[in-house]
């Protein structure tokens, strides 16, 4: 308390972070379906961004989170660490 104040921490959880990441090209979207079944009729979705819980979208949120966190430590000269979609500084 150098200066009579606390230190305070920030946390910031984004939210459906995984469904942020945009597919790249538009045809990829064919091979981004998912497959569900609900009272017993099964069902077919295709997305325009990363699907949840596929590899993909998981390392590519990974890369965006890092870019974003390291733009704020070298720019803004903000101690941010981050933790899957949490970033805490």
């Amino acid at each position: 308390m150098k200066y009579g104040r606390k230190p305070r921490l920030w946390k910031q959880d984004i939210v459906s972070a995984y469904r942020k990441v945009p597919l790249d090209r538009e045809d990829a979207a064919e091979f981004c379906g998912v497959v569900f079944s609900h009272q017993g009729k099964v069902y077919v979705t295709y997305h325009k961004a990363a699907s949840f819980g596929a590899m993909s979208s998981v390392q590519s949120w990974h890369c965006i989170a890092s870019f974003m966190a390291a733009i704020m430590r070298q720019k803004f000269f903000s101690p941010v660490c981050r933790y899957v979609d949490d970033f805490v500084g």
